[in-house]
């Protein structure tokens, strides 16, 4: 909206592109002339865009007395698109049962996001829904897995412009190790060793009790 034209005829200007130009006109990619107005005039025009990509524009106007002001700041918006997405930081972390899987759309403003899961890439065992997301990272928490397993997990995501895949992510749950004993004879005695790991799942620290 201009809101004062300084008692002169005034012409106004909207500056925008995928830089931030701030006052400097040429820093701009282009920009749209609005001809004269006058005081209180709502101000809007269409412009082409392409998606996932963020713009900036700004207002200037000048006068016949040859005053000129812009707008106080610029503002800027980012376009739709399809979702693209990515893994993350993978699959972490990890237990001999359970796992986190990670994700990130990074792309499509916003999406309802989902993560597959499984041994088979080709049909999927598990399906965790995320709902709606914006821009970001999110994650999703799994059980019942086997020990020392190798699975795979993929993110997807769907908005009203496409839909999306991350790349598939492998990832091997931790093996629980198992009791081993010794027996034999020592001066007369019979020995006995016996050797116990016991996993923490939390941190997957090793103890040996011997």
């Amino acid at each position: 909206m201009l809101l004062a034209t300084g008692s002169a005829e005034t012409v106004v200007y909207v500056y925008w592109g995928t830089v931030n130009g701030e006052t400097n006109k040429g820093s701009w990619g282009t920009w749209t002339n609005f001809g004269t107005c006058v005081e209180g005039q709502m101000l809007t025009t269409n412009v082409s865009v392409n998606g996932n990509i963020t713009y900036y524009y700004r207002f200037y106007t000048t006068n016949a007395a040859g005053d000129e002001g812009w707008a106080s700041d610029s503002a800027s918006f980012t376009t739709p698109d399809s979702p693209v997405l990515n893994n993350g930081v993978g699959a972490a972390p990890l237990s001999y049962a359970s796992a986190t899987l990670n994700g990130n759309l990074t792309a499509g403003v916003s999406a309802t996001v989902s993560v597959f899961w499984g041994q088979n890439t080709n049909a999927w065992s598990g399906t965790n829904g995320l709902g709606a997301r914006s821009v970001g990272a999110f994650y999703t928490a799994i059980s019942g897995l086997n020990p020392g397993t190798v699975y795979y997990y993929r993110c997807y995501g769907i908005n009203a412009y496409g839909e999306g895949w991350s790349d598939i992510h492998a990832f091997t749950t931790r093996v629980v190790s198992v009791a081993r004993s010794y027996g034999g004879s020592y001066d007369g005695y019979d020995k006995y060793y016996v050797q116990m790991g016991m996993l923490s799942a939390a941190s997957g620290l090793m103890i040996q009790i011997q």
